[in-house]
């Protein structure tokens, strides 16, 4: 949903009681080839927002029987996607100070200097443009892997995300879609990056969140309340999880798309707004539309490119990069500094990690939490042991006529007596075959370790050790 303004000109509101400074704001600033609009307190400028989404909003400080400075705290929640320049005759060093304190860009003193004015104006579409380069995460736009799949999707990434088009991402659950969102976002040289998570909102209350809605106050006067494409304007919006959006709103997305123009709820006019759109799922929305699950021509607005993204399974050579970069970004708030065993690096490296990227992460988190000094098995999830006994056991049986090898279609039960063989297995080795320690170790009564050896059928050296 792109604008026709200029790209160095904006969208500009002035908030004024006295109508000839309105007047002569809205023509010298019209002259210099922005679009502008005024209004004469909160009211009106909230009515006018339902159409119109200023980039910039030159502010008086008082505003009749209205504070400047507290419309100021409000609207700088409300509308993160605007810039503030406050405007006063009757300036002071406290009100200035704390007017750029809760964000404003500048103030400038009344009688404004249209040169003055320029200036700080350019510099506040810039900044605007430029929001991106503060963002907190010094790795914003970054992808972590350089597997041939990981090289391939940042070449394809490099290419889509500087062109202003809609692009759709396919992945399973937790193989970083929203990271690649991120890195299309950054690439794209936007402002900022806004989140909806479809699957979150029935119908009525996500039409709000995304339309934005027009409410009467306290007072009786219309007010309209932002949503996610309008807070997104002039930068992304992140459709999460976009096949979980109810049908209807579907259409009505698809519709304001299309025509781009978006009309709150409640409200009388659409407003255009600059949004550049990104969605992900982790289903083909073109199988879900055959069976008339998805809205066929939201499906056309979203993905005029699409970008798959496979499985962490497919790109295992990105593992040890991203362990890496999960365990400094773990450090950075616990202050401990996670290194491995060989035998605990080569468990997870065995894993499938089936929740992909963010299963790993979540992994990382539990350890870090658990772990004294070096990471060992011991400290590995029970799944991800699991696997790699698993592994080791099988590996053995070709080597080990005594150890049985697994078979193809192990159930569920097979699967647990095998790697319950091994644990037992390990443990009494590192005992000598002692069950008195092994029992101490597993916190369990002799009588119980002597039945795992006869009914886990452990190998006769074992046994008889353990007698």
């Amino acid at each position: 949903m792109k604008s026709n303004a200029l790209h160095d000109a904006g969208r500009i509101m002035v908030v004024d009681d006295d109508p000839n400074i309105r007047n002569l704001l809205s023509q010298r600033l019209s002259l210099m080839g922005h679009e502008v609009r005024v209004a004469q307190g909160s009211q009106e400028a909230l009515a006018i927002f339902e159409q119109f989404f200023p980039d910039v909003v030159l502010l008086d400080v008082h505003l009749g029987t209205e504070n400047g400075i507290e419309l100021l705290s409000q609207w700088i929640k409300l509308f993160p996607a605007i810039r503030f320049i406050m405007i006063s005759g009757e300036a002071t060093i406290t009100s200035a100070v704390k007017a750029l304190a809760l964000g404003a860009d500048d103030f400038i003193e009344k009688p404004v200097n249209i040169d003055i004015l320029q200036n700080r104006l350019e510099r506040s579409l810039e900044n605007k443009r430029l929001t991106l380069l503060r963002e907190v995460d010094p790795n914003a736009g970054k992808w972590i892997g350089s597997s041939d799949v990981s090289v391939k999707l940042m070449r394809e990434s490099d290419k889509l995300g500087q062109a202003d088009m809609s692009i759709h991402i396919v992945g399973p659950v937790g193989s970083g879609k929203k990271a690649m969102a991120r890195r299309l976002h950054h690439l794209s040289g936007r402002m900022n990056f806004v989140s909806y998570n479809c699957g979150l909102w029935d119908e009525a209350n996500g039409e709000k969140l995304l339309f934005g809605y027009v409410k009467e106050n306290e007072q009786g006067a219309a007010q309209f309340h932002p949503g996610a494409l309008q807070i997104a304007h002039g930068g992304t919006l992140f459709l999460e999880g976009v096949e979980a959006m109810p049908l209807g709103l579907q259409k009505r997305l698809a519709v304001a798309l299309r025509e781009g123009m978006v009309p709150p709820v409640g409200g009388t006019e659409a407003a255009r707004v600059d949004t550049r759109i990104l969605s992900a799922s982790t289903d083909n929305l073109q199988d879900q539309v055959s069976q008339n699950e998805f809205n066929s021509e939201l499906l056309v607005e979203l993905a005029a490119a699409t970008i798959h993204i496979p499985p962490l399974n497919e790109r295992k050579e990105d593992l040890t990069e991203l362990i890496e970069y999960f365990t400094k970004k773990l450090m950075k708030s616990s202050s401990r500094r996670l290194t491995f065993d060989k035998d605990s690096m080569k468990a997870l490296n065995h894993y499938p990690w089936p929740g992909n990227a963010r299963e790993l992460l979540q992994v990382l988190e539990r350890v870090n939490l658990i772990a004294h000094g070096e990471v060992t098995l011991d400290d590995l999830p029970e799944e991800v042991l699991r696997e790699y006994l698993l592994r080791s056991e099988s590996q053995n049986a070709a080597h080990d006529e005594s150890s049985p090898a697994v078979p193809d279609d192990v159930t569920w039960k097979e699967y647990r007596r095998l790697t319950d063989r091994v644990f037992v297995s390990r443990v009494l080795d590192r005992n000598n075959g002692n069950v008195t320690k092994a029992a101490k170790q597993l916190n369990v009564k002799r009588e119980t370790v002597h039945r795992w050896i006869n009914e886990l059928g452990l190998r006769k050296d074992k046994k008889e050790k353990a007698s």
